[in-house]
């Protein structure tokens, strides 16, 4: 089968999407021809990667996004009449647009992935998320990350129930290598004998680092021996530090900033408990999946997530971790739990090994896309 995957970035450009992206070519390339058209990056070339070849559409310079989508309808159409296509998969929905235009004029199917936040980002535009509700109803086959997500899709468009399949994103285990716990904080030079939890993830208030840091002064009432890591960057970092010192928690709360990619084994590795309130404001911005409890449940950790979106499909709650609402005292007593218990991290952080393993690898991702791509 020929496949042409839409992209509006592709690694080595780096982010989530990007990476989704990257992972889909590559799984779908392995028993199928697969061409992936993007946009080309800062020195990114043509290339061929393991299993498909990759068109990079020079920009030159900064534009707009209408100009962008010019540029990819006619890369695509130049695409469509120099060889078949079976299935165009666009991995957003914006990307899609001109796929929906020229099925008119070509033989394919028409397939999207719904990552979450990009179906309801612009509710408050009418002539966006009528364009959005028309590709969704052009295309043939659609693919959400979560169920959350597939109700925002439904709730936001009139595609049908049928057309619309839940597959979960996946963990790439073979670039994740876990280490002890010793070992790894001696590398990163963190205490050995404190009970660490960790945050990794874009600094922005969505994310609820607010809401641990303040239910930290309850938790070193009890138990002293306590460190909170932030490991990212974000527009909120300067007001967590500030907070920080206002509580007087500089003994008890480290902001680690952008770390490269290969530490991140160590920080996941270092921990005791993975923490993220992913929190909810607003339908504009959510927590679609959820990717970074999976991941620190392959490191066998477990982990305190928010009661909402994509994380209360990817967390079992009492079992590989505890869901919570936005609410410092539960926080506090969830984290407090843990510290209280020692065997149960072992308990809850092997029930997350074992759930992550069944559940949200890449070979799972792919197995499950490719029956989408087939049926």
């Amino acid at each position: 089968m020929n496949i042409l995957l839409l992209a509006k970035d592709y690694p080595p450009t780096i982010g989530g999407v990007e990476n989704y992206s990257y992972y889909l070519a590559e799984g779908l390339g392995k028993t199928n021809a697969v061409k992936v058209v993007t946009f080309r990056g800062k020195n990114n070339e043509n290339t061929w990667e393991d299993n498909v070849s990759v068109k990079r559409i020079n920009l030159g310079f900064k534009i707009s996004e209408v100009f962008k989508g010019v540029l990819l309808f006619f890369s695509l159409f130049i695409c469509l009449l120099k060889e078949r296509v079976d299935v165009v998969y666009a991995t957003t929905w914006k990307v899609a647009i001109p796929a929906a235009v020229l099925k008119w004029m070509f033989r394919y199917e028409l397939m999207i992935t719904c990552h979450g936040a990009e179906v309801t980002r612009h509710k408050k535009s009418k002539v966006l998320m009528s364009l959005m509700n028309w590709v969704f109803c052009k295309s043939d086959k659609i693919v959400a990350v979560s169920a959350f997500t597939k109700s925002k899709v439904h709730e936001y468009s009139d595609v049908s129930d049928r057309k619309v399949t839940v597959v979960y994103n996946g963990i790439d285990s073979d670039k994740l290598k876990p280490y002890s716990l010793i070992d790894a904080r001696r590398k990163l030079l963190l205490p050995e004998n404190k009970f660490i939890i960790t945050t990794i993830s874009r600094v922005d208030s969505r994310k609820g680092h607010e809401l641990v840091i303040r239910s930290i002064p309850k938790i070193i009432e009890q138990q002293t021996d306590f460190l909170y890591v932030i490991v990212g960057n974000g527009p909120n970092k300067s007001y967590l530090e500030t907070l920080v010192k206002d509580l007087k928690l500089d003994d008890f709360v480290l902001f680690k900033g952008f770390v490269a990619s290969e530490l991140l084994d160590f920080y996941y590795s270092a921990t005791n408990l993975f923490v993220m309130v992913n929190t909810l404001k607003d339908d504009k911005d959510f927590e679609g999946f959820g990717l970074v409890f999976a991941e620190a449940g392959y490191y066998s950790k477990p982990v305190i997530g928010g009661k909402n979106g994509g994380p209360c499909e990817v967390i079992l709650d009492g079992k590989t971790g505890f869901l919570v609402e936005e609410s410092i005292s539960e926080i506090e007593e969830r984290i407090l739990y843990f510290m209280n218990n020692k065997n149960k991290l072992i308990e809850f952080g092997s029930n997350a090994f074992e759930w992550t393993n069944n559940m949200f690898t890449i070979d799972k991702m792919i197995e499950g896309i490719t029956k989408v791509v087939l049926e």
